[in-house]
């Protein structure tokens, strides 16, 4: 092969790989573990620690105590966003009152689709934050439910 050919294949090669690179960070973020906590009878979940930019984020509570659980605000969650070092609250702007019972041996799912008050997330580390009143009286068994997101800002995954 040619000098001058060589100088045109060898930073072809190199830029293909760091496209491709790019694309298997973005489009595979690795890490599709669920994780769940379980406290008191009751277990709060994620279906993976790591999501793609724009991929709606999925958990769970289950209810496995002999009594009923209950949810006292719409949306029973809220989600926040560490930024400089600090959790940020990120969603949800508004909240209504309202009671919600899950009885026992029942579960209920939420789907977070990434977006916050302002815009839409981006790349970092988040957490649910889910509070379960195991009764009417008394403080809420809190489930914090850490999670990232990868990729690119600007890249949506519908």
């Amino acid at each position: 092969m040619k000098i001058p050919q060589l100088k045109i294949i060898v930073p072809l090669l190199i830029l293909g790989s760091l496209l491709g690179w790019i694309v298997v960070a973005t489009y595979f973020p690795g890490d599709s573990t669920p994780m769940s906590v379980t406290r008191n009878g009751v277990t709060a979940g994620l279906t993976k620690i790591v999501y793609r930019n724009g991929e709606d984020v999925t958990f769970w509570v289950e209810n496995n105590r002999n009594g009923t659980i209950y949810f006292m605000v719409m949306p029973p969650w809220e989600i926040e966003q560490k930024v400089c070092g600090e959790w940020k609250h990120v969603y949800p702007s508004a909240v209504a009152n309202s009671v919600v019972e899950i009885p026992p041996g029942r579960d209920k799912t939420w789907i977070w689709h990434q977006q916050t008050d302002y815009w839409w997330s981006s790349p970092g580390d988040y957490r649910v934050i889910l509070p379960v009143h195991l009764s009417f009286e008394g403080d809420p068994e809190v489930f914090y439910l850490p999670f990232k997101i990868r990729g690119w800002i600007g890249i949506r995954a519908y």
